[in-house]
C-alpha cells in the first residue's frame, strides 16, 4: 500500500482533512468550518462502514 498525494490546497478523505503547506491555511480553516457545520462526523451506517480502529 502507498500513498496517492494530491497537489491541491485541500484535500477530503471521509473524515480526514489535509493541506499541502501553510499557504493554504485559509482554504483548509474554511473546510474544516464545513465539514463541522455540514458533515456527518460520527455517523455510521451500513453504507459506510466504520473505519479501523474506530470507536462505534
Amino acid at each position: 500500500m502507498g500513498a496517492n498525494v494530491k497537489d491541491q490546497p485541500v484535500v477530503k478523505d471521509r473524515n480526514w482533512i489535509t493541506s499541502r503547506k501553510p499557504e493554504d491555511l485559509e482554504q483548509f480553516s474554511s473546510a474544516i468550518v464545513d465539514e463541522l457545520e455540514h458533515g456527518d462526523a460520527g455517523i455510521r451506517d451500513a453504507a459506510r462502514p466504520p473505519q479501523p480502529g474506530a470507536r462505534v
